[in-house]
Order: C-alpha cells, then sequence, then structure tokens
C-alpha cells in the first residue's frame, strides 16, 4: 500500500539564500557656507529701521545683500570672492556704526547748544526791548504831566 500525500501549492516554501550586493554609498560633504558677515547686516538693518538710523541702512541694505552673495559663493566653492563681499560687507556695517554714531552726537550738540543761548524760557533781547520802551515811555509821560 502507497500513501501519497497531496500539499497544496500554496504551502510550498522554497528558500534561497543569496549573498548580498555590496552598496557603495558616496557622502559627500557640502562645504560650510559660514556667516560672511550676515548676521550682522541684518541686525544693523533692524537697528537702523527701528531706532531712526535711516541714512544707515543705505549701507546696511548692501551689505545685507553682499552677505548674502557671499554665502552663495562660499556654498558653491568661489571662496576668494566670498571672502571679498564678506569684507565688503564689514565695512559698510562700520560705515553704518560710525555714521549713526556720529549723526547721534551731532544732533546732542547742536540740542545742548540751542538749550544754552535761549535758556529755554524766553528770548532776553526781546523782553528787554520791550521793557526799555515801556519804561521810557512811562518816564516821558509822567515827565510832562508832573506825576513822578
Amino acid at each position: 500500500m502507497m500513501v501519497t500525500f497531496s500539499l497544496p501549492a500554496a504551502a510550498v516554501v522554497v528558500i534561497k539564500a543569496q549573498p548580498r550586493a555590496a552598496t557603495v554609498t558616496n557622502v559627500t560633504k557640502g562645504r560650510s557656507a559660514g556667516d560672511h558677515f550676515y548676521t550682522l547686516s541684518l541686525v544693523m538693518t533692524i537697528i537702523c529701521s527701528v531706532f531712526g538710523g535711516f541714512w544707515g541702512l543705505m549701507c546696511t541694505i548692501p551689505a545685507l545683500f553682499l552677505a548674502i552673495s557671499a554665502k552663495t559663493d562660499a556654498a558653491q566653492g568661489r571662496t576668494s570672492s566670498a571672502k571679498t563681499k564678506g569684507y565688503i560687507a564689514l565695512g559698510l556695517n562700520i560705515t553704518a556704526i560710525l555714521s549713526y554714531l556720529g549723526i547721534l552726537i551731532l544732533v546732542i550738540a547742536v540740542g545742548a547748544t540751542s538749550g544754552v543761548s535761549s535758556s529755554g524760557l524766553y528770548d532776553y533781547s526781546y523782553y528787554d526791548y520791550y521793557y526799555y520802551y515801556y519804561t521810557s515811555y512811562y518816564y516821558y509821560c509822567n515827565a510832562y504831566t508832573g506825576n513822578r
């Protein structure tokens, strides 16, 4: 007597062990773009906008664009161009700082000298002129009427 077993086709499992292929991964680290005075340019632009140094914006806005351009150049590998643009941005920021301080000192000096000349109350020459005019008229009228 012969016994046959029949298995359904889904029950048959074939396992093939194959070695994995070697995977080569090239990892290239991007260049560090650096700051190139971008943060300084941004902070100076905000300070000049908020505190009324609008003349400083003529320096800080171009410095901001140059710093962004320098970061782009550094990321693309053009380091000499990035350095040049970064230093130009630094020079423009220093110019903005110096002009802001210079005009601030000028405003304080003008305010201090204008307060000294008139003492903040009234103009003495105007007061003295009318005081003299009034008193001379008073004496003139009393001299002819006999009232002293």
